[in-house]
């Protein structure tokens, strides 16, 4: 049986009529309660902690560009005991890595009803796993009918 709750602040805000800039944050807590008899106990109060930004440009009515950084909610403090009939060890929930995504975009809208997005996507400590980076090329085609 867990409690857990989560707030998120935001903004957008529109810069003329070809820019717009965005931005938010996500926090989040959790208790949970263990069981008499469990192997998980003492859990103590679970915080997390996520963001996200971008600014996008609409060049012309068929092209626009972003950027966007972002981290995806992460656990920010937390332990927890695991309990065997011949030992007990207190466990950090918390991630040694914060993962952190950098996306270039660009969309293009053919007159046809057709969409071809292309981006480029860096991540640093991908799955909040310290030293695990990785790159993406990507290209999404899309038709509305």
């Amino acid at each position: 049986d867990a409690r857990s709750a989560y707030i998120n602040v935001g903004k957008r805000y529109s810069l003329g009529k070809t820019w717009n800039v965005s931005g938010d944050v996500t926090y989040g807590w959790s208790q949970a309660n263990a069981e008499k008899n469990g192997v998980f106990q003492d859990f103590s109060k679970i915080h997390a902690l996520g963001f996200n930004t971008s600014a996008g440009y609409q060049l012309n009515s068929h092209n626009a560009f972003g950027i966007r950084l972002n981290s995806p909610l992460k656990v920010e403090k937390g332990s927890l005991v695991i309990k065997s009939p011949y030992d007990a060890e207190k466990v950090n929930l918390a991630p040694v890595g914060r993962e952190l995504n950098l996306v270039l975009h660009h969309t293009h809208q053919f007159r046809n009803a057709a969409t071809l997005t292309t981006s480029l996507q860096y991540t640093h400590d991908n799955g909040h796993t310290r030293d695990q980076d990785s790159s993406r090329i990507m290209a999404e085609y899309s038709v509305n009918f």
